[in-house]
């Protein structure tokens, strides 16, 4: 048992683990192509050139928030990288992913801690139970969006958390930093609809809750929430959002959609809200750190403050359901970490092995199907260049036939096999140079 604890606490096999979630991350996002969207947002939404430079990516957003929707800084995440080679991104990307696990170990385990079964039980939790874990964590699009939204959120979160858990800290002394935290925070409050306004709710829960255990609210987080806040009214007020974005806003509506969510929540998120409840309830009779457990509580209702948002959209992609994953995950964490000095430490092992085993079957299906899609894109580009080095200008390619989630291709818009003026064909035969491409 000492060993175990030792290797637990070992800074050496937790920067193993780290390097290697990373490296084994990097490969499934080398193996993935640009797809969909991606071939799109290589123009400017200004006159529809290519995006060569930097210095194009303002017009071009602007443009994006009167045509298409109001995310303005994540699309310009997505056209910077763009104009660099996909594999440049895919090393940002899989670093993303490895930064947001480190955030959810520190959340979970607290600060100063270091547990490598946390981050273990983080990393196997996000993969099983994240929606389309291929279109959040390894499309490019996708994951500017998405995951990308999830580190950014965490990291603004974070003050909020230190200073509810920790109010003796001062927390981020030095004013430099506050002054680069405030841009920070009006640009994350118009990164996502989602994400952003979970965190938002979340940063505003934790200072109100600071306020009632400290009865002071002399803090100067209040000045970057109201930016959080002035960013996501930009972000739904853009023209392109009003339009695109929002649904019916009818009461009887509404709360027929906040039906359809919670719904699928139940469907995907059940095993999570279970093993919640069954620490939560544990952790108030073994009568654990009541800041912690509201902290815990928080997380759920920001994963379902952040479904309950998709009421006013106009369509429901499971793909904005990422941050319910991550925030039950990190609320599940939180209370493991509180109940495994306790004798309730057999549930948290006992719900560590379903993990385990669920993990195990998910990931074996995931790798292999991320293999399998690969060759079938080395097949698609290669009946390319024979169309290019044949002198054709159309090419028959075959599709891509993902069978899991865990493909970034599963759910995407296929390749039309008759018309090859609709999209996504005009733009990815407009990539090759070819003047049009049909699917098989």
């Amino acid at each position: 048992m000492e060993q175990l604890q030792r290797l637990n606490h070992s800074r050496t096999a937790f920067w193993t683990v780290l390097l290697l979630t990373g490296v084994g991350i990097l490969g499934l996002n080398w193996m993935t192509p640009l797809l969909a969207d991606d071939y799109t947002y290589v123009h400017s939404w200004a006159d529809w050139s290519i995006i060569k430079s930097p210095l194009q990516i303002p017009a071009s957003m602007y443009q994006h928030g009167l045509k298409m929707n109001g995310r303005m800084v994540s699309h310009a995440f997505e056209q910077f990288f763009l104009i660099f080679p996909k594999h440049m991104f895919d090393c940002f990307n899989a670093a993303m992913l490895v930064w947001v696990l480190a955030q959810c170990h520190r959340i979970c385990a607290g600060k100063g801690r270091r547990s490598l079964l946390l981050f273990v039980l983080c990393g196997m939790g996000f993969w099983h139970f994240l929606p389309f874990f291929g279109q959040v964590c390894l499309w490019q699009d996708g994951s500017v969006n998405y995951l990308w939204s999830l580190g950014f959120g965490l990291f603004c979160l974070c003050p909020y958390l230190n200073a509810y858990l920790s109010p003796e800290e001062p927390g981020w002394a030095n004013w430099w930093k506050r002054l680069l935290f405030l841009p920070a925070a009006l640009l994350y409050g118009m990164y996502v609809e989602t994400s952003s306004f979970a965190v938002i709710l979340m940063a505003l829960g934790l200072l109100i809750a600071q306020w009632i255990h400290t009865k002071s609210g002399k803090t100067w987080l209040w000045l970057p929430l109201a930016l959080m806040i002035a960013g996501y009214g930009i972000m739904i007020t853009m023209p392109a959002e009003l339009k695109r974005k929002t649904g019916d806003f009818q009461f009887l509506v509404i709360l027929q959609r906040l039906g359809e969510i919670f719904t699928v929540m139940l469907k995907r998120f059940l095993p999570l809200l279970l093993s919640w409840i069954a620490l939560m309830i544990a952790a108030c009779l073994r009568r654990t750190d009541g800041k912690r457990r509201l902290v815990a509580l928080a997380f759920v209702l920001g994963a379902f403050a952040g479904a309950g948002v998709l009421a006013a959209a106009a369509t429901i992609p499971m793909r904005s359901l990422c941050v319910c994953a991550l925030f039950l995950v990190i609320a599940n964490g939180i209370l493991i970490a509180e109940l495994l000095p306790q004798p309730e430490k057999l549930l948290c092992f006992a719900l560590s092995a379903a993990l385990c085993v669920c993990f195990a079957q998910s990931f074996k299906a995931g790798v292999a199907d991320n293999v399998r899609s690969h060759r079938q894109w080395l097949e698609i580009k290669v009946s390319i260049d024979h169309a290019i080095e044949a002198g054709e200008k159309t090419a028959v390619v075959n599709q891509l036939n993902p069978s899991t989630e865990y493909s970034a291709a599963y759910g995407l818009d296929r390749f039309h096999t008759a018309d090859p003026g609709v999209w996504p064909n005009t733009d990815f035969a407009a990539w090759f140079g070819l003047d049009s491409v049909l699917g098989r």
